[in-house]
């Protein structure tokens, strides 16, 4: 877990533009214990992890599985996220429009309906 760990906090703690003082004092550990971490020389107990991942507000699992063999990257980058972002709202967008059809569709054949029975 180390590397993975290190590595992640690292990149986390920056992205987040936490200094290793400050963060420490967020989740109540000393500065000595984050410079362990993110050299590699330690792995913080599960009870710290807890407090890391509330604190970088990221699920435990990604400070510590290795997804990047997948071709995947933790965390996303702000472009990256922006961009899966705007594709989700083109799929809203689309499925909207497709409702809105069908609703418009099934208005008119009610309108037919109705009109016939009058």
């Amino acid at each position: 877990m180390t590397k993975i760990f290190s590595e992640k906090l690292k990149r986390l703690m920056f992205e987040k533009n936490l200094k290793q003082e400050d963060f420490a004092k967020k989740i109540g550990v000393n500065q000595s214990h984050v410079s362990n971490w993110i050299t590699g020389k330690r792995n913080p107990s599960i009870k710290t992890l807890n407090k890391i991942a509330k604190t970088l507000d990221v699920p435990i699992s990604s400070l510590i599985e290795n997804i990047e063999k997948n071709n995947l990257k933790f965390p996303y980058t702000i472009s990256e996220q922006l961009k899966e972002i705007q594709n989700k709202i083109k799929d809203l967008e689309i499925n909207f429009l497709k409702l809105e059809k069908d609703c418009n569709t099934r208005f008119s054949k009610l309108e037919i309906e109705i009109s016939k029975r009058r």
